[in-house]
């Protein structure tokens, strides 16, 4: 009886260390889903910024550049490849996604509009220092004197670090829009000769 007794016991204190565990681990991925989804804001608050419209390319590239996942931080010989939401969709490395964001953004300021985006919903699944993001997105801009709104809903999946210091970064972003009265999407090419014929 007295074994039995040890034995149930021992299986109790099995049991609440177990589940002690799960809680545990539980708690630390709602907590890194928190760290992501206040990021997420943080990201979309800039780009929203009336600084970020109204600043130089190289300034609007220091606020995006604090969000993504340094190049440096991969090894030797080894090199991100980031999925752009944009008109060339895939980039190799930090710099050439943030020239490919930075590329729209300029064809819509030059030209006095502006720019909003906001997430309507996101799910959110970590573990293991990365986190995957489902997010539904609505974005869109309106010139000053109305003759130009455009709103378009969209899905974005994105991959994050998280990096030694604790703090989670951008490593993959895709966007896809989704709108049926869209403008001609232009390659990369043509974006840049249209920027190119617009005031700085």
């Amino acid at each position: 009886m007295r074994a039995r007794s040890i034995g149930l016991a021992g299986t109790l204190v099995v049991g609440v260390a177990l589940a002690a565990t799960w809680t545990f681990r539980a708690a630390g991925q709602q907590n890194d889903a928190d760290a992501i989804r206040q990021v997420l804001q943080k990201y979309v608050s800039t780009i929203n910024s009336a600084e970020f419209a109204k600043g130089p390319r190289e300034r609007r590239a220091e606020m995006l550049r604090a969000y993504y996942r340094p190049d440096n931080s991969f090894a030797k010989g080894e090199a991100p490849t980031f999925f752009g939401p944009l008109s060339e969709p895939v980039s190799h490395g930090l710099e050439a996604h943030l020239d490919n964001t930075l590329l729209n953004f300029e064809y819509l300021f030059r030209q006095k509009m502006t720019y909003g985006l906001r997430i309507d919903e996101t799910q959110i699944e970590t573990g293991g220092g990365l986190g995957a993001v489902i997010a539904l997105t609505t974005s869109g801009y309106a010139s000053a004197d109305g003759k130009t709104n455009y709103v378009s809903h969209g899905r974005a999946t994105l991959i994050f670090n998280k990096m030694s210091n604790g703090e989670w970064r951008i490593s993959h972003e895709h966007l896809e829009l989704y709108n049926a009265a869209a403008p001609g999407m232009m390659s990369k090419q043509q974006l840049t000769a249209a920027v190119e014929k617009l005031p700085k």
